[in-house]
């Protein structure tokens, strides 16, 4: 019974060794309010990032869901470059716009839970893409995602920037580690 225990105990002690150098976890400190209510300006947000052979077998893109909150990297675009956090809403080939505040995904209403206005009227006046193309659904290409904040009003995310490769994104948000804001900071 002892040395079962004991292969038991090696066994396991094996795995979270592989797991350990498979993966990594990072932190990262949310600076806007633009996924507003679920993360707020001045949380973190727990990454988990593969690595090595594991991220040429497993590639991210296998983690990365609708409803994903990934983090990623945009330069060159009309973002600010840095890193930012944001909730995925289309995947490669999907069709999206949205219109007065409900995403459109496939030409069907899909629902949009973590969507935050502050009014009625907000959302009603939200629509994408605007002008002619108004009523026109805008393809994701191949090896990309759609990314949007959670505070629609206050998001600059793929509706500015456009798609996201998947090559930029760093990692998906496993936690949220919820800072209090007691008016002070360290």
């Amino acid at each position: 019974m002892r040395f079962l225990t004991s292969r038991t105990l090696f066994v396991s002690a094996i795995l979270a060794a592989i797991v350990a150098l498979a993966y990594s976890f990072d932190v990262v400190r949310v600076g806007s309010g633009s996924m507003r209510p679920s993360i707020r300006d001045g949380d973190y947000v727990v990454v988990l990032s593969p690595r090595g052979i594991i991220e040429r077998l497993i590639p991210l893109g296998r983690f990365v869901q609708r409803s994903s909150v990934v983090v990623f990297t945009v330069e060159g675009r009309s973002g600010a470059p840095g890193l930012y956090v944001k909730r995925v809403a289309a995947k490669a080939a999907d069709r999206v716009r949205i219109a007065e505040g409900s995403l459109i995904l496939n030409g069907s209403q899909v629902s949009d839970p973590y969507a935050y206005y502050e009014t009625p009227a907000a959302r009603r006046l939200d629509v994408w893409p605007s002008g002619e193309a108004e009523k026109r659904d805008i393809s994701v290409p191949f090896g990309s995602i759609f990314v949007l904040g959670d505070n629609r009003r206050g998001s600059t995310d793929s509706r500015t920037f456009g798609p996201v490769a998947q090559s930029r994104v760093v990692g998906v948000a496993v936690l949220v580690l919820r800072v209090p804001h007691c008016g002070f900071h360290l």
